[in-house]
């Protein structure tokens, strides 16, 4: 059975498998118990990724652009005096001449149970949202970053990228 392993590890390393970007992040199992700016930023940053705060909204939102100038949002929000407990992660995507089949977005919806995209004034939004009342990981949060890039990837594949940027 160890020669099988083995050579199935070999097989998967040869395949070239990228490590995603959460994969090697220092201290993944602390628990946030609310959603803080500078942890937001520092998590992005961890990753790879250039992250600022966005102070023109009524929120601030930390805006994140990946290496590949993938750009969302992660906003702290459900703030009360001693937190915030919810975190929503958002990308929006706009086109000149949006035609969008709401069939299929509805569908894509069902198959990314966790993502949720919607229609928005001729845009696109795709949104994630995690909570924290009793406390996630870091590292949770970093794979919920990744998922949205996972997810925005399949979606401008299903709408077929033609001027969706």
């Amino acid at each position: 059975m160890k020669p099988v392993m083995l050579a199935l590890a070999c097989a998967i390393a040869m395949c070239g498998w990228a490590t995603p970007s959460y994969a090697k992040l220092t201290n993944a199992h602390t628990v946030w118990h609310t959603f803080k700016t500078d942890e937001i930023i520092e998590l992005a940053t961890e990753m790879g990724n250039t992250a600022k705060v966005d102070t023109t909204s009524s929120e601030p939102a930390v805006i994140i652009t990946t290496p590949e100038g993938f750009v969302y949002s992660a906003n702290a929000v459900a703030c009360e005096s001693d937190g915030c407990y919810g975190l929503l992660i958002q990308a929006s995507f706009t086109n000149a001449n949006p035609v969008v089949d709401t069939n299929w977005l509805n569908s894509f919806n069902l198959k990314h149970v966790f993502t949720s995209a919607m229609l928005s004034g001729g845009n696109i939004v795709l949104v994630r949202y995690e909570i924290c009342d009793f406390g996630i990981t870091k590292g949770d949060v970093a794979s919920d970053f990744v998922n949205l890039r996972r997810s925005a990837r399949h979606l401008l594949d299903g709408l077929g990228r033609s001027g969706w940027q």
